[in-house]
């Protein structure tokens, strides 16, 4: 039976349709903005008789109904999102297993509370507005490289998961992304540490010296190598572990005083030393300039790459990864297009 319940969520997915167009930041703020649609729909739909009832903490055994329906089998990235948006949150244990037991003898999800259904439908369509959005970034990614003439896979994303929440990144790791970029140690050992053997992970931010220990351990690729000392000490590190991340040289193409990187003139002499100290380096990075074409930049890299017979090329990022393809990037590190500009 129809009722005035049902009006907000149509409404709210007309809504999701049009922002799957949108950055993911945007997405997310649209999820929450049917989510409170969608409070006030069950409201009316469960004839709630007290002000202000989702403000409150839903019972025990609600939640657990929810995370034993059929609904909340869409993997990890759902669970994580449903946890962001209010939806099936775990219960503690112990109070889970009492809970758990009269769940099974007296509410099978053959009879789902509106409220639970709808609240997991939402999900479901915040999540697929979010998995498009990596679609179409890994389409963009496809169609530039082969306006290049070269191969789809030619050019790998390295999605920049620095900063983000769990519940922007957790759908992009299920929608079968893995290769991911972080600007600090600390954060990524703490974000990344139970999922290690799923993913690629790559520092892309500058390294201090004494996180070089941590750096080696911990990651696949190090981007950021720009000084003597720090490869001095990376050296030492890869020696005494055993263990040795591929190395990207970062080159400061536009000799700016605020960013690190090897200036192009020395580029070349920077490459030597490291090799001369077997490190395993395998490419070059750059930022360009904010506010100049970063075309030329891409293509100064390249050149320092050519003649130093480096295959590996970390360029473009969210505003300009078509035209660092077109100069032939092989890895591309995007962030705000894929997940939202960070708060």
């Amino acid at each position: 039976m129809g009722g005035e319940g049902d009006q907000p969520v149509r409404m709210g997915r007309a809504q999701l349709g049009k922002a799957v167009r949108q950055p993911f930041g945007q997405v997310h703020a649209v999820g929450l903005q049917l989510r409170r649609q969608a409070r006030v729909g069950a409201d009316q739909q469960n004839q709630a008789s007290t002000p202000g009832d989702f403000a409150q903490p839903q019972p025990l055994d609600r939640r657990i109904g929810r995370a034993e329906g059929p609904e909340n089998h869409g993997g990890a990235g759902r669970q994580a999102l449903g946890d962001a948006l209010g939806i099936g949150r775990s219960p503690r244990i112990g109070e889970e297993q009492q809970v758990r037991a009269r769940l099974s003898a007296h509410q099978p999800w053959a009879k789902p509370r509106g409220r639970s259904r709808q609240g997991f439908h939402l999900v479901d369509h915040v999540f697929q507005a979010m998995s498009d959005v990596y679609a179409s970034i890994q389409s963009r990614i496809h169609a530039a490289a082969l306006a290049a003439g070269r191969p789809v896979d030619a050019v790998t994303l390295v999605a920049v998961s620095k900063l983000q929440p769990w519940d922007h990144i957790a759908p992009i790791l299920d929608a079968g992304q893995r290769v991911f970029g972080e600007n600090r140690v600390q954060e990524a050992v703490g974000r990344w540490s139970e999922r290690r053997a799923e993913i690629e992970l790559r520092l892309i931010g500058p390294l201090q010296s004494n996180k070089a220990h941590e750096a080696v351990a911990f990651f696949d690729v190090i981007e950021s190598l720009d000084r003597e000392k720090l490869a001095r000490v990376l050296a030492d590190e890869i020696q005494a572990q055993g263990r040795a991340p591929r190395l990207f040289i970062q080159v400061n193409t536009g000799e700016e005083p605020q960013k690190a990187g090897v200036i192009p003139s020395q580029a070349d002499s920077f490459i030597a030393l490291c090799r001369g100290l077997d490190l395993p380096v395998e490419g070059l990075m750059c930022i360009p300039p904010v506010d100049l074409d970063p075309a030329p930049h891409f293509q100064l890299l390249g050149q320092i790459a050519a003649r130093n017979e480096l295959e590996k090329l970390s360029m473009g990022m969210s505003d300009d990864f078509e035209t660092a393809i077109a100069c032939g990037a092989t890895s591309v590190r995007v962030g705000s297009a894929l997940f939202g500009v960070r708060a």
